[in-house]
């Protein structure tokens, strides 16, 4: 078994200059992409930092209101006890 020259694998040192192109190409995009990729990263985490600080003041404020409709039942309560009294003094005239 005798394998002619034309028909054996070798391998040239020549390489195709769009070889050479298409892999800087695709190098270049890929970096484009990381860098891309990067900067949402950035502007996405400084997005969740400022969503962060609004929900710790809408919490704030959230309890303050909390205790404020506390407070104006608890007038409430009062009120209506008052008003019971008033009326049962005025029925029992």
């Amino acid at each position: 078994m005798n394998v002619t020259a034309d028909k054996q694998w070798r391998i040239e040192k020549r390489v195709p200059v769009t070889l050479i192109m298409v892999l800087l190409a695709q190098f270049g995009a890929g970096a484009w992409f990381i860098s891309a990729l990067s900067a949402d990263v950035k502007n996405n985490s400084e997005e969740i930092l400022s969503i962060e600080k609004s929900v710790s003041v809408f919490r704030d404020k959230n309890d303050d209101v909390k205790s404020r409709v506390i407070r104006i039942e608890e007038k409430l309560i009062s009120q209506h006890d008052l008003l019971e009294r008033i009326l049962r003094r005025v029925d029992g005239k």
